[in-house]
């Protein structure tokens, strides 16, 4: 019997060797994961023995997210009290708790309270674990590999207006050899083009795929994602809220994370709860699944 081709491993592509290599795979995440935190410096890594190469999730030092109505009993179990310094409101529904050790204070509400009853100030980055930082070219096979834009009448976007939560914008780029950004807008991304960065121009390439699909969508790039592609997620659910006040039709937000004990994140939970699931049409898509 002839083997079923589609049953058969894919072959390792030849300019990526580290696909089939285990540790490989782990040293570069250690250095994605040494990228963040040296951005971040209030950043943590939580290891442990996820298949994401070790990695259980990044969080921030010294806190953890609670909903308001458990304020008062994670308080008492942690010996806390009220306006204690650091404590932070996020949006309505949700404050950070200042704590002295964060991996302890989620051990002591957890067996107290409940698992996720306290969950950490989680780091979302736009890059998986695993991957590379965008500094390494990859070779295309395609002899032109500028993109097509959609000519379907009946789909162009028009009246649609998107928001990008990503590195920002690169205005420059919108020249004759890339029409396709005419019009977008967005904070400007600062960077040194003699020495490009890890994930320079992924707000502006995001953009691009956006204005292809929807070629006279509004398309708008917030430049959240500022420092080694991350940012905690007390900042962005701020900056998620703020931008709903804008009433977007689409959110795109190139950014995800690893959770502590798989749980949602959770200012997200609320800020779906208190704002996002009251404004129908509005639809937050975010890079869901990149770590598997």
């Amino acid at each position: 019997m002839e083997p079923n081709p589609s049953s058969q491993e894919s072959p390792v592509e030849p300019f990526r060797p580290w696909l089939a290599d285990a540790e490989l795979q782990a040293q570069r995440l250690r250095l994605q994961v040494a990228i963040v935190l040296e951005q971040l410096p209030d950043a943590a890594a939580a290891w442990g023995e996820k298949e994401a190469g070790g990695l259980d999730y990044l969080y921030r030092r010294g806190r953890v997210l609670v909903r308001d109505p458990d304020l008062g009993r994670v308080r008492e179990v942690l010996g806390l009290t009220e306006g204690n310094a650091g404590d932070d409101p996020l949006i309505n529904g949700v404050t950070a708790l200042a704590v002295d050790d964060t991996l302890t204070a989620l051990r002591v509400v957890d067996q107290a309270l409940g698992t996720g009853v306290a969950r950490p100030d989680h780091v979302f980055y736009i890059t998986p674990a695993g991957a590379c930082p965008a500094t390494e070219p990859v070779p295309t096979a395609h002899a032109n590999p500028e993109p097509d834009v959609r000519r379907d009448p009946s789909s162009t976007g028009q009246g649609a207006v998107v928001a990008v939560v990503d590195t920002g914008f690169i205005p420059s780029l919108v020249d004759q050899q890339h029409p396709w950004l005419a019009d977008v807008t967005g904070d400007e991304e600062v960077y040194d083009p003699t020495d490009i960065g890890p994930y320079v121009g992924h707000g502006t390439f995001v953009a691009g795929v956006a204005r292809c699909v929807a070629p006279q969508a509004q398309v708008h790039v917030d430049g959240f994602l500022t420092r080694g592609g991350a940012i905690f997620e007390s900042e962005i659910v701020r900056q998620l809220d703020e931008a709903l006040n804008g009433m977007p039709d689409v959110i795109s937000m190139s950014a995800g994370c690893l959770t502590h004990d798989d749980l949602p994140p959770l200012a997200f939970e609320v800020l779906y709860e208190k704002r996002l699931r009251h404004l129908k049409g509005t639809v937050l898509v975010c890079a869901a699944g990149n770590d598997g």
